[in-house]
């Protein structure tokens, strides 16, 4: 019995990290659509883009939620940017609703959406886990 649940425990791991992720993909996907992210045309294709992860490499469990998209950067930590393709910025701004044309560089605030949606997701994910490994070494 201990044998066969020796046997099983790196694929309990791997199930409670895949649980983990797609509970920090979740708090993340809201965060992207909600709050200052929400009217950005940028936001959807964060929220699209977010995907969780669980992997088990040599005893180690690697297990979160990440985003492919090289802006999301710049809402986790903030910037200021410059226009690349064009001589001006246009963005809307979020106090106003007036459309904004600029030259100049625009800081964008850290808006720290996935550091948010870590410690909005902690509780749960603590919650998985104390239940998880109490079954396991329960025997069920």
């Amino acid at each position: 019995m201990l044998v066969e649940a020796v046997a099983k425990f790196p694929d309990r791991l791997l199930d409670l990290g895949w649980r983990s992720a797609y509970v920090i993909e979740r708090e993340m996907k809201s965060n992207y659509s909600e709050g200052p992210l929400l009217a950005r045309s940028g936001s959807a294709g964060l929220a699209g883009s977010t995907h969780g992860f669980a992997e088990l490499v040599g005893g180690e469990l690697n297990a979160g939620s990440g985003v492919d998209k090289f802006y999301a950067i710049v809402h986790e930590e903030g910037r200021e940017i410059m226009p690349t393709t064009g001589d001006l910025l246009h963005f809307v701004n979020e106090k106003t609703g007036e459309e904004v044309w600029t030259r100049g560089p625009v800081v964008i605030p850290a808006r720290k959406p996935a550091q948010q949606a870590a410690e909005q997701a902690e509780p749960e994910v603590r919650q998985i886990w104390e239940r998880g490994l109490s079954k396991f070494v329960g025997g069920s």
